[in-house]
């Protein structure tokens, strides 16, 4: 999801003065395309809006009566920590500013009158709602990586400047080494002399963007003295906000069975989502890049190189399981995928993946360039909403004609009912999950 992509900066304007309080959500949605902004005229009314809808940033007055703006910067950083929250005020004075920074808000701002003053605050509102997003994206791509370099079964390395930043056991063990002998190390290191110049070309044709990913076999130098064979699959990727190369090696010959080619394969798959810009990397696609991975880590649980079969008794996270069927179902690119992030299905990820497959699969007639989905859970299940933004109507939409054909196989929904409909600019599916 590039940053044009990103759903628009919803924004909670508090002030005691309700022409001022709408005034400026008013300007703000009105003039600013990629915000929406409502008003409200208590601390007491800002909270339960907070409490009953998503809002990215507050911003609010600080001269109120019963609860001051900072004392509701308090109240909203014990519920939200991280959520920016803005003073935006006709008090304006040295006493006041210090105040507000030393409580630990996001940014300070003094009306002065004019419509200036909103273009500066809507500048404001992006730049500390931007900072939480990107800040946001780092931390999902940064866990992922933590999951993946605890896997034993393929090596993997991280570097920046040519120099390893992580390293897992797995690729230590081969060297005979330990990890922590591995950081700071340069990766020529590593290469048997006689490839090293090949390996270092290859490092700056990916960092340079030439490449993004490369396959090669090359010979690697063990701390022993000794050498062996591996295959390394490299790409290019994103740490800590910097390019970085990744690196899945594997010992050919007679060790390269200790990890199956399934395996192989579905740590392949994660790396190529990593290789996005961390703006891209959203919730779904770092979910279907968990889901490779669980099944992975779930190999060496058991000791098999196969891939485990769920749990036919967990409940499975709606966000892992509507990720792997997005990429299943091989919506574009440009489609854009909202999940609750914290619901479950009482139901496994063997029966969940494919129902939602077969609904994105069965909605769309068509390849559907920015198509939107948006899946919920519900008291009695989840819904998925399938729309083409494109269309005001449900006859103009690029969506299947009822009856939709879900074309599910064996028992693969038993207990998920689906209740599908059309609605304007696309279709709706209600999944009922029976009990027991």
């Amino acid at each position: 999801m590039s940053m044009a992509d990103r759903p628009p900066i919803r924004v909670l304007c508090v002030d005691d003065e309700p022409g001022f309080a709408t005034l400026t959500a008013d300007i703000l949605d009105q003039q600013h395309d990629d915000i929406r902004a409502v008003g409200v005229t208590s601390a007491e009314a800002a909270l339960d809006r907070l409490d009953e809808s998503t809002f990215d940033c507050v911003v609010s007055d600080y001269d109120m009566p019963d609860v001051d703006g900072l004392e509701l910067l308090d109240a909203v950083r014990e519920r939200y920590p991280s959520k920016p929250f803005i003073l935006f005020t006709g008090r304006g004075s040295e006493a006041i500013a210090s105040e507000a920074i030393s409580s630990g808000v996001s940014d300070y701002l003094q009306k002065s009158g004019g419509q200036e003053q909103y273009e500066l605050l809507a500048n404001r509102i992006r730049t500390c709602v931007t900072r939480l997003r990107e800040r946001r994206d780092r931390e999902r791509v940064e866990d992922w990586y933590s999951q993946l370099f605890e896997q034993r079964l393929i090596g993997a390395g991280l570097s920046q400047d040519r120099s390893f930043e992580l390293a897992n056991r797995r690729l230590a063990e081969m060297l005979g080494m330990r990890r922590d002998e591995l950081v700071g190390e340069p990766v020529s290191s590593i290469v048997a002399p006689h490839d090293r110049d090949r390996v270092v070309r290859a490092i700056r044709r990916r960092e340079s963007g030439d490449d993004d990913r490369v396959r090669y076999t090359i010979d690697l130098l063990a701390a022993d003295g000794s050498t062996f064979q591996a295959t390394v699959v490299g790409s290019r990727v994103t740490y800590r906000g910097e390019p970085a190369i990744l690196g899945l090696i594997q010992p050919t010959g007679a060790d390269e069975a200790a990890a199956s080619q399934a395996v192989r394969g579905r740590i392949e798959a994660a790396s190529r989502i990593l290789s996005r810009p961390p703006s891209e990397l959203d919730a779904p696609l770092l979910s279907t890049a968990n889901t490779h991975l669980a099944e992975v880590l779930g190999a060496l649980d058991t000791g098999d190189s196969s891939p485990t079969t769920p749990d036919p008794t967990r409940p499975v996270q709606l966000s892992d399981a509507v990720g792997e069927a997005v990429s299943q179902a091989g919506l574009s690119a440009t489609a854009t995928v909202t999940v609750d992030p914290d619901g479950s299905i009482d139901r496994d990820r063997g029966t969940v993946v494919p129902a939602v497959r077969n609904i994105l699969q069965a909605a769309l007639d068509e390849a559907v360039d920015a198509v939107a989905v948006d899946a919920r859970t519900t008291a009695d299940g989840f819904r998925v909403l399938v729309r083409d933004p494109r269309s005001e109507s449900a006859e103009e939409c690029c969506v299947a004609e009822l009856p939709f054909d879900v074309g599910l196989a064996g028992d693969a929904m038993y207990g998920i009912d689906l209740f599908m409909r059309r609605i304007p600019g696309g279709v709706r599916c209600d999944a009922v999950v029976a009990e027991g």
